[in-house]
């Protein structure tokens, strides 16, 4: 993994697509981060937004779900950790997977996420 570029070297535009990533408890997808970051950042475009979520996934700033077809989202977690996705309402929630072996570990998180795995 590249190591992380300071985040003082961010521009505005990266500084608000950064942040409104980090502030939200959710998986936002490439569009919704576009309409929360251009409301801080007058003038944003699409493509500046795509060109900082490649930016900062290669700095290791956030990290991309690639979702099959659909549209991929954004997470700003760090530390290791698995997803599971609502079959539903699409919802993606975080699994902490416990020091265990990966079998177990996946079925304790499931567990505690109240997920049932397909």
């Amino acid at each position: 993994m590249k190591a992380r570029q300071p985040r003082d070297n961010l521009t505005p535009q990266r500084r608000a697509v950064l942040a409104v990533i980090q502030e939200s408890d959710e998986h936002l997808t490439a569009r919704e981060i576009y309409q929360r970051a251009s409301a801080r950042q007058p003038g944003l475009s699409y493509a500046t937004v795509y060109n900082t979520l490649s930016y900062l996934k290669q700095s290791g700033l956030v990290h991309e779900i690639a979702l099959g077809s659909d549209a991929s989202r954004y997470d700003r977690r760090e530390l290791s950790h698995g997803h599971a996705i609502c079959e539903e309402c699409g919802r993606v929630c975080d699994l902490d997977l416990p020091d265990l072996d990966l079998k177990e570990g996946w079925q304790e998180a499931l567990r505690r996420s109240g997920f049932a795995a397909r």
